[in-house]
Parts: structure tokens; C-alpha cells; sequence
């Protein structure tokens, strides 16, 4: 049997669409639909689908590290400023 792994675009508050890739991802992600202002780093936390922390951080630009993550689905939440935005990924070594 074959299946497609993938995630769906998530469509913030104002209707900009933020994007991980590569999704599945190996050692990190990418975020699109972001920005992130030199000098103020926002934070993101991991979740995994049982609604578990699994990671905290702050991000200076548009890419998080997944070397740490087991195979499996994942939700980031990103913290900017004015709003805070989700986004499914997996990673898949």
C-alpha cells in the first residue's frame, strides 16, 4: 500500500499563509509567512500530537533544528509579536 505524508498550509488572522518545508523534515525546517526583525528573536515551542512540550526556543531567523526530534508529527507555535501561529510538520529520518 502507498501513502502521502504532508501537511496542510495554516492561514493566519490576517490571511498570510505560514509554511513548513521541507515537510517531512530530516534536520530542520524552514518557516515562510513569517518575519522575524533582526534583534527580536521570537519564541517557538514543540508540541507533539499528544499535546506534549517536547521543546522551547527562540528563533533569530526562519528556521528551526529537528536533529533532536524522534520520527513523528509535530505542531510549532510561534510566538511574533502581534500573534501567535501554528504549524504542523513531521520529521522523518
Amino acid at each position: 500500500s502507498s501513502f502521502v505524508l504532508g501537511t496542510e498550509n495554516h492561514q493566519t488572522t490576517k490571511g498570510n499563509i505560514i509554511k513548513a518545508y521541507p515537510n517531512p523534515a530530516i534536520n530542520g525546517i524552514s518557516f515562510s509567512g513569517i518575519k522575524i526583525a533582526e534583534g527580536k528573536p521570537v519564541k517557538v515551542e514543540v508540541y507533539n500530537l499528544l499535546g506534549n512540550l517536547v521543546s522551547q526556543t527562540t528563533l533569530t531567523q526562519n528556521y528551526l533544528s529537528t536533529q533532536y526530534l524522534a520520527n513523528g508529527f509535530y505542531i510549532a507555535r510561534i510566538y511574533t509579536q502581534k500573534k501567535i501561529l501554528s504549524v504542523r510538520f513531521i520529521v522523518r529520518k
